[in-house]
């Protein structure tokens, strides 16, 4: 065999073929010829090691509860850290999963609002009402404080970003405020963002995971290897237009009177 061994374990099994993929695949700059000659060999490759390990007498107890083959280990990744989710659905477009989307949210999450937009390869979740208050300024500057000392970071007036070693006191209560006027503002949602109120982080980032459990991502960026279901996002706005908040209250009962309206016209 040209990429694999007779005494390799089938965990060094695995690993060949994932390092053999990823510089033999079309996708990779490779070759059909070359990737077939390479899973006939890992399907031989991966039979072999497979019964050594089998003789193991712990084998019973580490092996999982769905058996592995070497065809269903080829139909996962080339990467290392590739993941999928799941709900995923190779059937799925991005329209139909944005519409499961709008369907979550709104069940999910009535007091809120989203847009949620899609075309062939992108989904975009963008909130666009909340019915309690997105941040304030205790969040806002415990974030900031923290985040300015690690990196560059906007000062209006400047028009420009300055480091940690030559920023002012005038400077951050500056970037506070901007960052307390601009919250609502087109910004994506990032696992980061503790300037957040709890709640509404809660919120979207179980939003965005519900989005994530029907993509798959199998890239390695450190070799410019992109190999996603979808790109998706969560932001907070939407192009031009701000977030807003909206009372959970008032919303209810707008809707009620104009229930009890039409009862009564």
């Amino acid at each position: 065999m040209k990429y694999f061994t007779k005494k390799m374990t089938l965990d060094e099994v695995k690993a060949a073929y994932r390092a053999a993929a990823m510089r033999l695949h079309p996708d990779r700059g490779g070759s059909t010829t070359a990737m077939q000659q390479l899973n006939k060999e890992f399907e031989v490759a991966f039979a072999i090691a497979q019964k050594f390990e089998k003789a193991d007498p712990t084998y019973t107890k580490r092996q999982p509860k769905t058996a592995e083959s070497a065809g269903s280990y080829r139909r996962q990744f080339y990467t290392v850290n590739g993941w999928q989710g799941e709900r995923y659905n190779s059937n799925l477009s991005t329209k139909d999963i944005a519409q499961l989307i709008r369907e979550y949210v709104k069940n999910a999450y009535p007091t809120y609002r989203f847009s949620i937009t899609s075309n062939i390869r992108h989904i975009t979740v963008s909130l666009m009402e909340y019915p309690v208050e997105l941040t304030n300024a205790t969040m806002m500057r415990n974030y900031c404080r923290a985040k300015v000392r690690t990196q560059p970071v906007y000062i209006p007036s400047k028009n420009k970003y300055v480091n940690a070693n030559e920023i002012s006191e005038a400077d951050k209560e500056e970037w506070i405020a901007y960052r307390l006027e601009t919250a609502n503002q087109r910004k994506d949602f990032y696992e980061s963002d503790t300037w957040l109120n709890p709640v509404v982080f809660a919120v979207l980032k179980d939003v965005q995971d519900f989005m994530n459990s029907y993509n798959y991502d199998d890239s390695d960026a450190m070799t410019d290897y992109f190999n996603q279901n979808f790109y998706g996002s969560v932001r907070i706005g939407k192009d031009e237009k701000s977030a807003q908040f909206v009372e959970r209250t008032a919303r209810i009962s707008s809707k009620k009177e104009k229930e009890v309206k039409r009862l009564t016209a």
